[in-house]
């Protein structure tokens, strides 16, 4: 499984630790942060960013001075993702499992931004195995998506789709669609409008825009914005690219030029794909960093970490332990 953990610690105080996270499809209990017994009261109580320096090391961090929204319902979800389409400027980026294929109003919304707008750019990164299923109408995210590829250009719009390297070769062609994900999926939440993040649980699809309840916060912060961004753009290195092409599934993928095709040469495909995300990440870690000693009780921190098993990225691992 890969994604994408998010930590956000909220003003926080001695004895008053907030932590919300956003995990990934099957979400692991937080281990309890035990404080000491001098934590309870009087002059040595032990301050949260104490307890949560540790956190800080190994990962890029973000403080945050704007306020955090917590968004209560689904349809406030869906209509802050409209609003943020219709209201960017420079750039969207939605990385999410899939797009429903029903979700003909919101793709709509991107087209109408895109034409409005011919400086904005268009980001999308999904999985690939659940990206490419198809509904009983033949329909599926990348054939919703195809379209505004062919009409706006790869310049303007860049369709990703992340394929797990542990199914490759016979397995590939013998599992059939929804079983084949089992074996590993993409599934980072986060749906960037310029510099703003709305940080979910939630995919985009009918069900989640109504009635299934998720967690959704909405964070105002250019370097924050622009962390997610040059991390889908990372991913997109080393996935497939939706193209207009075939005309039975109305697209086509293609890997680019120089890149492992994991379906193929996975092992190779593993290598070159860490490479990446570890040069990415070290990255991130340098232009980010915070000292411990700089961080204040008053502080608000966001300190996003990436969980990659299948290609030697564990950061969710080391910081739950």
């Amino acid at each position: 499984m890969n994604g994408i953990r998010r930590l956000v610690l909220q003003n926080v105080r001695p004895r008053t630790l907030c932590a919300h996270y956003s995990a990934r499809a099957a979400p692991q209990r937080p281990k309890k942060i035990r404080l000491s017994a001098q934590s309870n009261l009087g002059p040595s109580a032990m301050s949260a960013h104490q307890v949560f320096a540790p956190l800080t090391k190994g990962c890029p961090v973000f403080k945050i001075s704007q306020p955090i929204t917590v968004l209560r319902e689904p349809q406030q979800f869906y209509k802050q993702l409209i609003h943020g389409i219709k209201h960017a400027q420079r750039h969207i980026c939605l990385s999410s499992l899939y797009i429903g294929s029903e979700e003909t109003e919101l793709v709509a919304e991107l087209k109408n931004a895109l034409a409005r707008n011919t400086k904005l750019q268009v980001r999308v990164l999904l999985d690939c195995l659940r990206g490419t299923r198809t509904d009983s109408a033949g329909m599926s995210s990348a054939a919703l998506l195809a379209p505004l590829v062919q009409q706006f250009g790869e310049e303007r719009v860049q369709v990703f789709m992340y394929h797990t390297p542990a199914l490759s070769g016979l397995s590939k062609q013998a599992w059939p669609q929804r079983y084949n994900e089992t074996f590993g999926l993409q599934h980072i939440k986060a749906y960037i409008f310029d510099d703003d993040v709305i940080i979910s649980g939630a995919n985009l699809s009918r069900d989640y825009f109504t009635n299934r309840q998720d967690r959704y916060m909405r964070i105002s912060d250019p370097q924050f914005s622009d962390y997610f961004v040059r991390l889908v753009s990372t991913i997109g290195q080393f996935s497939f690219r939706v193209l207009n092409g075939d005309q039975a599934a109305g697209y086509k993928l293609e890997m680019a030029d120089g890149v492992a095709d994991p379906t193929r040469d996975p092992r190779e495909f593993v290598r070159e794909a860490n490479e990446l995300m570890a040069q990415f990440l070290h990255r991130a870690e340098i232009e980010h960093a915070v000292e411990a000693g700089s961080i204040s009780e008053h502080d608000t921190l966001a300190i996003p970490t990436v969980q990659m098993r299948q290609l030697g990225i564990t950061q969710d691992e080391s910081h739950m332990r």
